[in-house]
């Protein structure tokens, strides 16, 4: 159950994209993983739910702050 006072983010990925047929599995896996074996862990980010529509996977999942890790990974590479 969603808790209506949370804030969740939503991502939308492209199902021709194969790159993003992968990452669904692997989310899709993880969110059974939360909801059937009772999983969760500080350092993984918890999938609430994924819609589908004929072109689009809807990920709902938890928001985290801070930005995004690919920029920050360029940023600290960019330093060495």
């Amino acid at each position: 159950v969603i808790n209506p006072n949370e804030i969740l983010a939503c991502k939308v990925m492209d199902k021709a994209r194969p790159d993003n047929r992968n990452e669904i599995r692997v989310l899709k896996h993880l969110l059974d993983l939360t909801n059937k074996e009772g999983i969760s862990h500080r350092n993984i980010i918890t999938v609430e739910e994924i819609f589908e529509d004929r072109k689009n996977y809807i990920v709902v999942m938890e928001n985290c702050m801070g930005g995004d890790l690919q920029k920050v990974l360029v940023q600290l590479q960019a330093r060495w």
